[in-house]
């Protein structure tokens, strides 16, 4: 009897364990920060999935240029403070340009700014996504040549600005960083 008795908890015991280790394994809630989806072919909606994405988000360029003059030296904008803000202060356009390299396996971007005027999510287009394989480049202009309060946000496309935002009656730029859509 009391070998039957043994034999009865050690299989509740067993049982629980498993029940257990199920429950942590399959029921715990994900990471909603880092959740996988199918990639869908944008060019050819149709076809099958065949891959995997992830998002990253990265705050820091891998390189800078600051052009023009700007009243805190441009560094405000690349602080990582989104409630700190830099403009040009001599009346002539100012820039900011930045080389962020692309991480591998990367297929897609989403530039987040903040001006004066708001936040915004711009997407990066393919034409400048593709103009080089390894880097984007990216670029925030503050003021006009004439001393327009103005905020132009674009992407390098093959020997050119392309246009992405412009945001009249100010000339703060505040922060950027970028989201990384991933094949993995």
């Amino acid at each position: 009897m009391e070998k039957k008795i043994a034999l009865v908890i050690t299989g509740l015991l067993v049982l629980l364990m498993l029940v257990g280790f199920v429950s942590a394994r399959y029921m715990a809630s994900p990471d909603k920060n880092n959740i996988q989806k199918p990639y869908k072919n944008i060019k050819n909606p149709d076809e099958e999935a065949k891959s995997f994405t992830t998002t990253i988000y990265q705050e820091n360029a891998e390189g800078s240029i600051v052009k023009g003059i700007w009243y805190y030296g441009g560094n405000k904008t690349r602080d990582g403070d989104w409630n700190s803000y830099d403009f040009e202060s001599m009346a002539k356009d100012s820039y900011l340009e930045l080389i962020y390299v692309k991480p591998q396996s990367a297929i897609s971007a989403v530039w987040k700014v903040k001006d004066g005027d708001r936040s915004a999510n711009l997407t990066i287009p393919d034409s400048c996504f593709d103009s080089d394989s390894e880097e984007l480049l990216l670029r925030a202009q503050s003021g006009g040549e004439h001393g327009e309060m103005l905020v132009r946000w674009e992407c390098y496309n093959n020997g050119s600005w392309m246009e992405l935002r412009f945001t009249r009656y100010t000339r703060s730029i505040y922060e950027e960083g970028i989201y990384w859509e991933i094949s993995v």
